[in-house]
């Protein structure tokens, strides 16, 4: 090739990259049959066809907007260039011909908006002593990072902002304890955007039974994966009252006391000494409440038990095992249980199943605070059948109190007051949470 046809060559490279760098400012885009054609360009040119401008001629055409001036000195400029370019020396400069198509394309779909990912993240300030936001500021970044775009969100943020987060999202992250995740999981329940946790309180037990012990960038793969499954959600219903809804338990009894005694006296971050100075305060004079607990709702009868009991035929039980029954009276610690779950990992609800469509209650029967020191003892102690204690399991219960007696939900005082009358029950399969199951992170089940 001579000097002459070299120069007119780069010259003419030259103002096809110009060219692209007009294009690119005057705000096109390519459209899936511009890349066609684009991709008959890089063919034709790189064998040396004629038919190089034929399909140049339809790609610029396609590329243009019919009106703008930039457009048609582009197209004229790159339909010159590449003609010339391809007359002159086409097994040359083929490559530099690709090139140079190739930075059109890609400052043509800069201009394309392509629908992003999404997470919302909801953390509570409270929870952790700090540590919440700055989980937050990292599971953000970790999202990020994935190409995720990470949507922050007040505690108090109202269903409509809520809502209109979950549009598209991946995920709703709830940043904190029990109580944070059981708001975030009624808010979110029936939707089809998954619940994440990231556990920063203090027993975080619906987080350990969902698997959720992971860093940052863990939770936010596990995101990226789009699995999830679906858990049931329980709710409570009292005359006058809205529902309550919970996730991992509903209680009363001691533990329902301490927790009570301890959101009155809260004056800062919640720690597990603060617990024993509510237990220690109550052992003395704590009195169990009487009750009577019926399964029921949607006919379908319990099956209880009580370890050590013979049958009626005088003869002795698989452990644990009685003939079934619907109903329980008697007086001690209530736990009517949508997950295993319990603090300090004494778990009663030993064979609960967020997502089998009914809740386990257990009975520990017992007289007074010293009762359930025993109780916690055995518990700890005990990995199977639990000696003494009452269960039985239906999907719906009605709880009526000798007295007025107060009830927790997943670690929080339910608001309204004690409460003599309560109706339980579930929404099957209503909420979905982010799947952590694998050979690292499979949910914990002690």
């Amino acid at each position: 090739m001579s000097s002459r046809s070299k120069s007119a060559s780069y010259s003419s490279l030259s103002a096809i990259f110009a060219s692209a760098r007009v294009s690119s400012a005057s705000g096109r885009s390519e459209s899936a049959g511009n890349r066609s054609n684009h991709a008959s360009i890089s063919t034709s040119a790189r064998l040396g066809s004629p038919l190089a401008s034929a399909n140049l001629a339809k790609f610029t055409t396609a590329a243009g907007v019919p009106g703008a001036g930039a457009s048609s000195s582009f197209q004229r400029s790159l339909s010159s260039s590449l003609k010339s370019c391809c007359a002159i020396a086409p097994a040359e400069i083929a490559a530099a011909v690709i090139r140079a198509a190739q930075v059109i394309s890609k400052r043509m779909l800069r201009i394309v908006r392509l629908p992003s990912m999404r997470a919302a993240v909801i953390a509570n300030p409270a929870s952790g002593r700090g540590r919440s936001l700055v989980a937050a500021e990292r599971i953000c970044s970790a999202l990020a990072a994935r190409g995720i775009v990470p949507t922050r969100l007040p505690l108090d943020a109202s269903r409509a902002d809520l809502e209109a987060a979950c549009v598209g999202a991946l995920a709703v992250v709830a940043v904190g304890g029990d109580g944070t995740v059981r708001s975030l999981a009624a808010k979110v329940a029936g939707g089809s955007v998954p619940l994440a946790i990231a556990p920063t309180g203090t027993e975080n037990l619906a987080a350990r039974e969902f698997g959720f012990r992971c860093s940052p960038a863990v939770l936010a793969d596990r995101i990226l994966a789009r699995q999830s499954r679906t858990v049931d959600l329980g709710f409570i219903r009292r005359a006058g009252l809205p529902d309550h809804a919970f996730l991992v338990m509903v209680s009363a009894g001691f533990d329902a006391d301490v927790v009570a005694a301890l959101a009155a006296a809260r004056r800062g971050p919640v720690t597990y000494m603060s617990y024993v100075r509510q237990i220690l305060k109550l052992l003395r004079h704590w009195q169990a409440p009487g009750f009577v607990a019926e399964s029921g709702g949607l006919g379908v009868p319990g099956q209880h038990e009580a370890v050590g009991q013979p049958s009626e035929s005088g003869e002795p039980t698989t452990p644990g095992l009685v003939p079934s029954a619907d109903r329980i009276e008697a007086a001690g610690q209530l736990i009517i249980a949508n997950s295993r779950q319990y603090a300090l990992r004494l778990n009663p609800a030993r064979a609960a199943d967020p997502s089998d469509g009914l809740l386990d209650t257990v009975v520990l029967p017992a007289q007074g605070g010293w009762s359930m020191v025993r109780w916690a003892l055995r518990l700890a102690l005990s990995r199977g059948a639990i000696a003494g204690a009452l269960t039985a399991r239906g999907p719906a219960w009605r709880v009526q109190f000798e007295r007025p007696t107060l009830i927790q939900a997943d670690g929080d005082p339910v608001s309204g007051g004690p409460v003599q009358d309560m109706e339980l029950a579930l929404h099957p399969g209503a909420l979905r949470i982010v799947e952590m199951t694998g050979p690292r992170h499979a949910p914990a089940r002690a």
